[in-house]
């Protein structure tokens, strides 16, 4: 694992692994299910409904990953450089120019 992987998931190399872990699982598929459940239910009377509610449960699910990024810090415990990376990364996600 290269140094970079490690500046954002420091609990790759960290002990205790088994809380973060399931965090993060929780935190994986809970908008997956929100978004099959959510177009199983209403997908026969509100179409657009269900894909407006699929595209916000998606953006909100990738801002609190930049979040989850940006408080966690580097393994150096080097934050500031970790939230301009963050910045730098929804930047290039909102104008990918």
């Amino acid at each position: 694992m290269d140094m970079e992987s490690r500046e954002f998931f420091p609990s790759l190399s960290s002990p205790s692994l088994s809380l973060e872990l399931i965090i993060n699982l929780i935190y994986i598929f809970t908008p997956i299910f929100l978004v099959t459940a959510g177009h199983y239910y209403l997908k026969q009377t509100f179409r657009v409904l269900t894909i407006l509610a699929s595209i916000l449960i998606i953006v909100v699910y990738i801002l609190g990953l930049l979040v989850m990024m940006t408080l966690w810090g580097s393994a150096d415990g080097d934050n500031l450089s970790t939230i301009d990376k963050t910045i730098e990364m929804l930047r290039q996600m909102i104008f990918p120019i």
